[in-house]
């Protein structure tokens, strides 16, 4: 900037020194020289002056003005009104404000303004110049005068951006060509507990599980530097307390080819919640609500299991119908919420007493349905499961207790006899019926539609 003024000192020197008479060659040179560089330098050369009535004036610019602000040099250095009627109106104020500030402090001019271009609009200028003052008084600033709309349109892009990486509710993640973090937005800070201080410097992998750090990763960086340049896909992330968290992550190399300079930049969400809620779909799906146990529909997987398992190995499995007797008068007398209370604490017990292998469900009202894998033909088992039934129930409602017991029918899967899952339990509920209707609180196998 220091040999721009200095050639518009010059030339200014070459046109107010004159006086009428002749040019050197020397100075013809210089003055020569000087238009050529006026007229090609991208900015506009200038030269404001203040006398000492406070008259405002423009004794020289260069001919690029026309082409910043649609008025041609002559008519700004006629009247310098031509151009500072053009400012647009709510940066008028500043730029009087500059110049006065300079003019106070004889300290270096410089202002970013908008103007209104004859042609184009809005346009941002930016003006720079040094001021000097005479023995009259006058003040001269020799300055220089830029078009920086499209700098400005990338500072504005520049920092809209940053806004948006600052109030992003999903975490980024920005890490050098070395995958060494450079910075993290608050969302992150928020989600893993780390400060983007904390974490500058270092690389990703202490973010990731136990679980993740080295398949996952490794196949992030493979992605980035080998492959396809980006990544996506579900990982587990561990916090700065060290729980886990899980993440949908997507990361893209992204390279400047200007600068010369590589970015990775990480986008993470937090589906911790989604995942929850989708186990929780699935649960009920698969569970029954109240007791927790596997409802109909898993219990015909397990069957299913159970078949194919027999199948290849030989082994009898036995299916249960639980039936619960006196139940119906618990909800009589006592209302449903004692009735609830007594079917969790049968489930409860049906799982106590049976091995890991087995299967317990209620697949409604008082109905359980017990799976009893690797069946000895010991019958001990069924009077395990009977029993397990006696003794109260205390209910908290009504501070009372209650007991209950069961009629279970009992259905044999034989591989030598194949049958469906439906099939094993409609026998085991025609024998339950049986032993209901004899009393109760007994087994009984199904041997036949006449059941004994």
């Amino acid at each position: 900037m220091v040999w721009l003024l200095a050639l518009v000192a010059l030339a200014a020197l070459a046109i107010y020194g004159l006086n009428g008479r002749r040019l050197t060659d020397t100075e013809r040179d210089r003055y020569a020289r000087f238009e050529e560089f006026a007229h090609n330098v991208p900015g506009v050369l200038y030269q404001f002056r203040i006398d000492p009535q406070g008259t405002m004036g423009f004794p020289f610019v260069s001919e690029r003005i026309e082409s910043l602000t649609g008025c041609t040099a002559g008519a700004v250095m006629a009247d310098a009104e031509v151009i500072f009627s053009r400012i647009h109106g709510d940066d008028r104020a500043a730029v009087f404000k500059a110049i006065e500030d300079s003019k106070e402090a004889l300290e270096t001019f410089e202002v970013t303004f908008r103007l209104e271009h004859v042609k184009h609009g809005t346009r941002w200028l930016e003006a720079s110049s040094t001021p000097s003052r005479s023995d009259d008084g006058t003040l001269t600033w020799h300055g220089y005068l830029e078009d920086v709309t499209e700098e400005r349109a990338t500072q504005d892009r520049l920092e809209q951006a940053d806004k948006v990486f600052e109030v992003m509710r999903e975490g980024i993640l920005i890490a050098d060509e070395s995958h060494r973090i450079v910075r993290i937005n608050p969302a992150l800070e928020r989600m893993l507990g780390y400060s983007s201080e904390e974490l500058r410097g270092k690389t990703p992998a202490m973010l990731y599980s136990s679980r993740d750090r080295e398949a996952a990763y490794q196949d992030i960086l493979n992605a980035l530097d080998a492959g396809a340049g980006r990544w996506q896909g579900d990982v587990q992330m561990q916090r700065r307390d060290g729980s886990a968290i899980d993440i949908d992550c997507f990361v893209a190399r992204i390279r400047n080819e200007a600068m010369g300079t590589v970015r990775h930049i990480s986008v993470l969400h937090d589906i911790s919640e989604r995942l929850s809620y989708q186990q929780r779909l699935e649960r009920l799906a698969s569970f029954d609500v109240l007791t927790g146990l596997p409802n109909r529909r898993l219990l015909s997987d397990r069957l299913d299991q159970a078949i194919a398992q027999s199948q290849r190995t030989g082994e009898v499995f036995a299916v249960c119908m639980l039936d619960l007797d006196d139940f119906k008068p618990v909800n009589d007398r006592f209302g449903h919420e004692a009735g609830d209370q007594v079917l969790k604490a049968v489930g409860e017990r049906l799982g106590d007493t049976l091995r890991g292998e087995d299967t317990v469900a209620r697949v409604g009202g008082d109905e359980f349905v017990i799976v009893i894998r690797h069946y000895k033909r010991d019958p001990v088992v069924f009077d395990r499961i009977l029993n397990a039934l006696a003794g109260p129930i205390e209910l908290d409602a009504s501070q009372a207790t209650v007991e209950v017991r069961g009629s279970l029918g009992v259905s044999l899967f034989e591989p030598t006899t194949p049958l469906n899952g439906d099939q094993l339990l409609r026998q085991a509920d025609q024998a339950a019926y049986r032993v209901k209707s004899r009393g109760g609180h007994d087994y009984l196998f199904f041997s036949g539609p006449d059941t004994k």
